[in-house]
C-alpha cells in the first residue's frame, strides 16, 4: 500500500476523533467490526514519517476454556467463578492473555448472575449476555482514561471487574481495593513469569511503601497465571505453555515478607492438580505429549540444564539425538535442590538400565 492508502484506510476505519488523535500523536489501537464475520485488533504508528499498521484477527466467537488446548482447563473454571480474589494473567504481547482471560469471563457469563464490567483499551472481545450483565467500557471511547473508568466502577455494583491491563501504580491500587472490598478482579500485566510479574507489581510503588504492598497482595491475590505460545510441531500453529502461581499458604507468606528468591523452588514443590507449576513443567508435558520439538523446548524454558536432566529422569520418549551420548555431562549448582533431585533420579535410572543390559 502505498502512504497515502494508509491514510484513507484509517480515515475510514477509524471514529474521527481517534483519526485525529492519530495525526497528532501517531499512535493508534482500536477494534474494528466487519459485520457478520470476524473482529479486527488494528495498531497504527509511524515509521521514518511513513504510515503502517498491522491488522490481527479476533474470532467473532470466544472460545471455550476446553477448546484453547490449556494445561487446567478445570482450574481456570474454578478460578474463574471465585468470589473474590485478583487474578493477574502474565504475558508479553501476542501470548493469548486477553483470549485466556475473554474465555474465562465467558465462561462466568454462562454460569451465573452477575454484573460484570470490563475497562479495556481497546475492547477486544465482545460479550453478549448470557446469565450476566456485561458492560463493557473501551478508553478513550466510553471514558477518559483507565482510572476515572475504575474510580467509578464500584457505584456500579459490579460482582466481577476486568481491567484490560495493569500499567501503572493507580491501577494496581484499584486493582488490589477491588480484591480487598469483595470483589473478583482480573487483569492483565506484561512480564515474563510469575515472578517478574511480583517484581513488576513491587516496582509500581515507592521503595518506603513496599512493605505495605506485601502483605496487601499476599491478602488479596488469587493467583498468578503466566502464559507464552510456542510453535507446535504436530501440526501447523501454536500451543500455550502456562506457569500458574495459586497463593498457597507458604506462597502467601514468601509474598508477604517479600521473599521472592524462594518462590521458585516453592512452584518446582507445588502439586500441578493443585494448580501450582512452572513453565518448565508446562513445556515438559508439551514434550512428552509430543506437541513441540525438542529445540523449541530448549528455546523457551527458564532452565535448559533441569529440563535436560528431567527428560533423563522421567521422559517415556526415546532421548533426541542430541542427548544420547553416553559422555554427556550436566553442571549443577550445589544449591539448586531441583537439580539435585533430578540427579538422583537420573542415576538410579542409569543403574537400573545398566543392570538390564540396555546401556
Amino acid at each position: 500500500m502505498e502512504e497515502g492508502d494508509v491514510y484513507n484506510l484509517v480515515e475510514v476505519i477509524a471514529r474521527p476523533e481517534a483519526y485525529n488523535e492519530f495525526l497528532r500523536t501517531h499512535e493508534l489501537n482500536m477494534m474494528v467490526e466487519v459485520p457478520n464475520v470476524t473482529y479486527l485488533r488494528v495498531n497504527v504508528y509511524l515509521q521514518k514519517n511513513v504510515p503502517g499498521l498491522v491488522l490481527r484477527l479476533i474470532p467473532a466467537n470466544i472460545p471455550k476454556l476446553d477448546d484453547l488446548e490449556l494445561p487446567v482447563p478445570d482450574i481456570l473454571k474454578k478460578i474463574s467463578m471465585v468470589k473474590r480474589g485478583l487474578v493477574i494473567v502474565i504475558g508479553a504481547t501476542g501470548n493469548g492473555k486477553s483470549t485466556t482471560l475473554a474465555s474465562m469471563i465467558d465462561h462466568r457469563n454462562e454460569n451465573s448472575q452477575n454484573h460484570i464490567i470490563t475497562v479495556e483499551d481497546p475492547i477486544e472481545f465482545v460479550h453478549k449476555p448470557k446469565k450476566s450483565v456485561v458492560i463493557q467500557r473501551e478508553v478513550g471511547i466510553d471514558t477518559a482514561s483507565y482510572g476515572m473508568a475504575l474510580k467509578n466502577s464500584l457505584r456500579q455494583a459490579p460482582d466481577v471487574i476486568l481491567i484490560g491491563e495493569i500499567r501503572d501504580i493507580d491501577t494496581m491500587q484499584y486493582a488490589m481495593h477491588f480484591a480487598e472490598t469483595g470483589h473478583l478482579c482480573l487483569a492483565t500485566l506484561h512480564a515474563t513469569n510469575s515472578v517478574q510479574g511480583l517484581e513488576r507489581i513491587y516496582n509500581f510503588f515507592p521503595r518506603e511503601q513496599r512493605h505495605q504492598i506485601q502483605p496487601e497482595l499476599a491478602e488479596n491475590l488469587h493467583c498468578l497465571i503466566s502464559q507464552r505460545l510456542l510453535p507446535r510441531s504436530d501440526r501447523p500453529g501454536r500451543i500455550v505453555a502456562m506457569e500458574m502461581m495459586m497463593n498457597t499458604p507458604y506462597i502467601s507468606h514468601l509474598i508477604a515478607e517479600g521473599d521472592l528468591g524462594s518462590i521458585p523452588e516453592a512452584m518446582e514443590r507445588g502439586n500441578p492438580a493443585e494448580g501450582v507449576f512452572t513453565f518448565d513443567h508446562s513445556i515438559f508435558e508439551l514434550y512428552e505429549s509430543g506437541v513441540i520439538s525438542f529445540q523449541d523446548a530448549i528455546n523457551y524454558v527458564e532452565s535448559e540444564n533441569n529440563f535436560r536432566i528431567r527428560l533423563r529422569a522421567q521422559s517415556n520418549r526415546r532421548l533426541p539425538p542430541e542427548m544420547q551420548s553416553r559422555g554427556e555431562i550436566f553442571s549443577v549448582k550445589s544449591d539448586d535442590a531441583l537439580s539435585r533431585e533430578l540427579m538422583r533420579k537420573d542415576r538410579e535410572e542409569r543403574e537400573r538400565l545398566k543392570r538390564e543390559g540396555k546401556l
